[in-house]
């Protein structure tokens, strides 16, 4: 399961019902309020911890499952061929449990009020489970595209694009083709890139002395090396 894949949608309110229409012609579940709670449990267990340390986990069995096998083991059925769970949710954080990164086909949705509201959004996802790595938009102007690119903490912004198959590269951008994809100090690691064999070399540098010329105005018949 590609690290990179899609962990929730923000939609305009504009369009919100137009794009929940197309997402039912693609086979997408809509989750009830019941069935968004089942889910919450199945994919975030009680750890039976308790403060900061005990962050919940993703259940590690629906990682790459199919949704209805995902629902199947929360409680209640879909048709075989749902292509995703849909859950909405009403804010980024550790109260909408599904807006945690899953890696399995369930996605939170979120209503965007207007442009300002989805950024905050976005960023708030970024900065609750993704910060440094990966960041998605969808839009025909290139000045949205370029804001949204400004304000996102991530090292990779995929505009127009699937966010596994675009952040990975290779497919529908120039990005560097990996599976490793570095966060940049964002996301407390060493690279900022796509992670690639250029990592892996050992690039040797022998340095000689040399006087390095620095020249600045002085007072006259005055130099200065």
């Amino acid at each position: 399961m590609i690290c990179a894949s899609e962990q929730a949608v923000i939609l305009d309110t504009g369009i919100y019902d137009a794009a929940l229409a197309e997402f039912r012609v693609l086979h997408a579940h809509l989750a009830t309020a019941e069935e968004k709670a089942k889910l919450e449990a199945f994919l975030f267990p009680a750890s039976g911890g308790s403060g900061a340390g005990c962050e919940p986990k993703v259940n590690a069995a629906a990682v790459g499952r199919s949704p209805s096998w995902i629902a199947e083991q929360a409680g209640f059925t879909v048709p075989e061929d749902t292509s995703v769970l849909l859950v909405e949710a009403g804010r980024v954080g550790p109260d909408e449990p599904l807006t945690r990164e899953k890696l399995c086909p369930v996605l939170a949705l979120l209503r965007a009020e207007d442009e300002r509201h989805g950024f905050d959004l976005a960023a708030d996802m970024v900065a609750f489970h993704g910060q440094g790595h990966s960041a998605v938009i969808h839009t025909e102007d290139a000045a949205v595209a370029e804001a949204y690119g400004m304000r996102m903490k991530t090292v990779r912004v995929i505009v127009n694009a699937p966010s596994s198959q675009g952040a990975i590269g290779g497919i529908y951008n120039g990005l560097l083709p990996s599976l490793t994809l570095g966060c940049g100090s964002w996301g407390s690691t060493s690279v900022s890139n796509n992670v690639s064999a250029a990592q892996l070399l050992n690039i040797k540098r022998v340095s000689t002395r040399r006087n390095n010329l620095q020249w600045f105005k002085v007072p006259p018949k005055i130099y200065f090396e």
